[in-house]
């Protein structure tokens, strides 16, 4: 079998996750208007403003899991101890963030069920007038651009301070 295929088919199923990623943090309305969205959920489910700021989060987590592979493949092919540590940094990263919004999501539910806070945040976002909630949706991609571009300086940086003797 020749080498170069299994080397392509992996280049092409994490461009597929790359772009899912693209598509997801900033315009998921695109995937929201396909037909198996539309037929597959539920239409109030749709149109809430909390599965939006879900499929941005899953945008961004698959964004950085390209990138991470993307960054690993540079490794492999230049040697750069940079980017090797760069590479380290946002795997580390992507499992934080993946843990702190994880365990958000479950806080807040627990918070919930005891009785400590009477509404959740998804209900609070969902209960928002239709003025409030256009205004998020604007600001969503730029705050999504923001987040991604952290993730990527504070790993840049950390590797940066890693890699230095």
């Amino acid at each position: 079998m020749n080498p170069v295929i299994p080397i392509i088919l992996w280049i092409a199923f994490f461009g597929v996750i790359g772009a899912f990623g693209l598509v997801m943090l900033f315009r998921p309305s695109v995937y929201l208007a396909t037909k198996y969205a539309r037929d597959t959920y539920n239409p109030k489910l749709l149109a809430s403003p909390w599965y939006r700021i879900e499929l941005r989060f899953a945008g961004l987590m698959g964004i950085a899991c390209f990138l991470g592979i993307a960054s690993l493949a540079a490794v492999r092919l230049t040697g750069n101890e940079f980017l090797g540590t760069f590479s380290e940094t946002l795997f580390k990263m992507f499992y934080v963030v993946f843990t702190v919004v994880c365990l958000g999501y479950v806080i807040d539910w627990i918070a919930a069920r005891v009785g400590v806070a009477r509404l959740t945040i998804k209900d609070r976002i969902n209960q928002l007038s239709p003025e409030q909630v256009a205004s998020l949706e604007r600001k969503e991609p730029r705050i999504a651009a923001a987040v991604l571009v952290g993730m990527l300086l504070l790993s840049a940086v950390l590797a940066w301070v890693q890699s230095q003797p």
